[in-house]
């Protein structure tokens, strides 16, 4: 299973935002044996996200992730972008705009707003690519949304960390039912990659069902930690416990 994580904003390219949902949404996806293969930042630009999002598409990607541009202002163009890269038309997604309404009700009652009616800019939330769904947002108030087209699953969350990772767990459901991978970590006491490179590339022709690699704990310390991502925990085991004798006994 793969994926791309696309964080949209003018504001990270610009360097005033650190791209906090990238490395976290990553940090997840792997540890559930979802390999994600590209992490792209880019503009609050229509054209620019629909162009991404066709190129994932036609890649079969199984999940693509994009963050940010969820909002009620005009530059929040997420969603008009994947609505242009899917074919599918924008829509009011009465669902969402539930949602939405309750959301405000919720705040104005907690005195976090002055109003809670739903007006025009407000009402730009509820728009969502025909035939998505959406998913309550419990943190901030635009909905994430959730659209399948052929293999590829896009789920578009806000681009505030806070919402942004806490609707991810609210769809982690979702993304297990199709995870068939197993992850497995460990440590292995070496202090370089370079003298192990040869171990690794033997393991790997051995078991090529496995994707094994290391990764420094920290400079000059005499420990690594070991990923190994594969489909049979049998093998996987296997692998790393090869690589742990070969360095004992190269």
């Amino acid at each position: 299973m793969s994926a791309w994580i696309i964080t949209i904003g003018d504001e990270i390219l610009s360097g005033r935002v650190i791209n906090w949902n990238a490395y976290w949404i990553a940090k997840r996806l792997s540890s559930m044996g979802i390999k994600v293969e590209k992490i792209i930042c880019i503009p609050d630009d229509v054209d620019i996200i629909e162009k991404t999002i066709r190129e994932g598409i036609k890649s079969n990607i199984t999940y693509i992730f994009t963050t940010g541009g969820l909002g009620p202002t005009p530059g929040d163009v997420t969603l008009e972008g994947i609505s242009k890269a899917t074919g599918r038309r924008l829509e009011l997604n009465k669902k969402a705009l539930k949602y939405i309404r309750a959301r405000y009700l919720e705040l104005k009652n907690l005195g976090l707003v002055d109003r809670s009616d739903v007006d025009q800019s407000r009402l730009k939330m509820a728009y969502t690519p025909e035939g998505a769904d959406v998913v309550y947002n419990d943190v901030g108030v635009a909905p994430g949304v959730v659209i399948t087209v052929g293999s590829t699953t896009i789920f578009a969350l806000p681009g505030v960390p806070s919402e942004a990772m806490y609707l991810f767990e609210k769809i982690v459901p979702r993304i297990r039912r199709g995870a068939q991978l197993e992850v497995i970590e460990d440590f292995i006491d070496a202090s370089d990659e370079s003298l192990i490179a040869g171990i690794l590339a033997r393991i790997r022709n051995i078991y090529p069902d496995v994707n094994i690699k290391t990764y420094p704990v920290g400079f000059g310390q005499r420990r690594m930690k070991i990923l190994a991502i594969g489909h049979s925990r049998e093998r996987i085991l296997e692998a790393i416990e090869m690589l742990k004798k070969s360095i004992h006994d190269p």
